[in-house]
């Protein structure tokens, strides 16, 4: 009787494990409330932040893969949008990523949240005089996974994810 408890217990902590494999969970923050569209024509893309407490050189590498996921992701948002790309004049989107990668070992070996890692995303379209017109915030996080998790898969994910709200409420239309 014993036995069988234990392996129903280790049986239900695996079910457990793998079904919070990679799972995210993302919440998107937009200024101002209305679900009015905004208007834009054309912008510039600022170079993007991106920013980790962790500064180890792998840490900063991904860092700048970050920053260049970011802005082709705003790219190809631009294109399918029709929003001309233009000088620093008028218009731009300022994208600013922070990232805790945490510890892959402490969620595989400990899990209950120790070494959790985030990304958080702030984007926002801001006028030529830098008042911002438009904001959106996006967070993702991992706190637990199959063999600690995939902290690079979540930030491509939650990135790309960051970008679309961002763009769900962008019109050319004035």
């Amino acid at each position: 009787m014993l036995h069988s408890t234990a392996v129903a217990g280790v049986a239900t902590a695996l079910v457990l494990v793998l079904g919070a494999c990679g799972h995210t969970h993302t919440d998107v923050l937009k200024q101002p409330q209305s679900e009015a569209p905004v208007s834009v024509q054309s912008a510039t893309i600022a170079p993007v932040e991106v920013k980790s407490r962790e500064d180890d050189a792998d840490s900063l590498a991904l860092n700048q893969q970050w920053a260049k996921a970011a802005t082709e992701e705003l790219q190809k948002l631009m294109a399918e949008k029709r929003i001309a790309e233009r000088d620093a004049a008028g218009a731009s989107i300022v994208c600013q990523i922070a990232v805790v990668y945490g510890s892959r070992a402490l969620r595989y070996f400990v899990g209950f949240g120790a070494g959790a890692g985030s990304v958080s995303i702030d984007i926002e379209l801001k006028d030529a005089q830098g008042a911002t017109l438009y904001a959106a915030k996006s967070t993702a996080d991992l706190k637990v996974g199959l063999f600690g998790g995939d902290m690079s898969q979540i930030s491509r994910d939650a990135i790309a994810k960051a970008v679309r709200d961002f763009g769900a409420r962008l019109s050319t239309q004035p």
